[in-house]
């Protein structure tokens, strides 16, 4: 463990560089930490806008039975409450971001001089034929459906195979029900943790989400449909959503048995 905290951010460019020499996916590793950054930013935003809301609110009742005292401001919510929200980023932070978006592009940067003048191959159907599938609704549904399989995968990885070629994927015409049900439960949960301002639970999400971004097919076609090697670094941020829900879970039993 590193004593100055200084010293993590290059530590951790260092460990994603050595990581990303055995698997490309884990650049994506810097990506999570500059979301992971800016995501105390945004909850906290929320906090202070729920004061805002909240004084509003207030003012509104007050108003209502005809009492004309001063408007509540959120600086008098935060004293009431003893809540002062700072949702500013510190020159510190704003440092972090910078350094890992440096990193990332000055990898990019390197790994493509070291690869100038090399022919770039093109992807054919036994790779990935929904790339090649000209209508893009049927793109659309047919990557959304092999996203529903990725989170299936979480959940119960069977079938496993280290990579799943030509027709092991249908280009389909319309939504399937798995895309639609894994799509909805996200959406559900991610709404859900950002009403709350629930940051564990956002972290889990960014933690997964962002890594799996670039092996999405969504910015731009890879050569592959399904992969379970893609959900190396995604895995982590689902597991700790298990290990979140489960902790929750067991504070709950926990202080209900203690009022037995």
């Amino acid at each position: 463990v590193l004593a100055h905290a200084k010293q993590r951010p290059v530590a951790t460019v260092a460990l994603a560089f050595i990581g990303t020499l055995c698997k490309e996916n884990c650049l994506t590793v810097l990506g999570v930490c500059a979301a992971l950054e800016v995501l105390p930013l945004f909850t906290r935003y929320l906090a202070a806008q729920a004061l805002v809301w909240a004084a509003q609110d207030a003012a509104a009742i007050e108003a209502g039975h005809g009492n004309h005292a001063a408007k509540p401001t959120l600086a008098g919510e935060e004293l009431k409450t003893g809540r002062a929200v700072d949702w500013k980023p510190s020159s510190l932070r704003w440092g972090r971001i910078l350094w890992f978006a440096i990193a990332v592009i000055g990898f990019m940067v390197i790994r493509l001089a070291l690869h100038q003048g090399a022919p770039m191959y093109e992807w054919t159907a036994l790779e990935n034929q929904i790339a090649l599938e000209p209508d893009w609704w049927r793109r659309v549904v047919s990557y959304a459906h092999t996203h529903a399989r990725y989170a299936a995968l979480l959940v119960w990885p069977e079938p496993l195979a280290f990579d799943h070629g030509l027709d092991a994927i249908q280009v389909l015409s319309s939504a399937s029900l798995m895309s639609v049900v894994a799509y909805s439960v996200v959406g559900v949960v991610v709404g859900w943790a950002a009403y709350r301002a629930d940051e564990p639970v956002l972290k889990c999400v960014v933690a997964a989400t962002v890594p799996f971004v670039p092996a999405s097919n969504i910015l731009f076609p890879i050569g592959t449909t399904l992969a379970e090697r893609l959900l190396y670094v995604p895995s982590i941020g689902f597991c700790l959503f298990l290990g979140v829900l489960f902790a929750r879970a067991l504070g709950h039993v926990r202080r209900r048995l203690s009022t037995q």
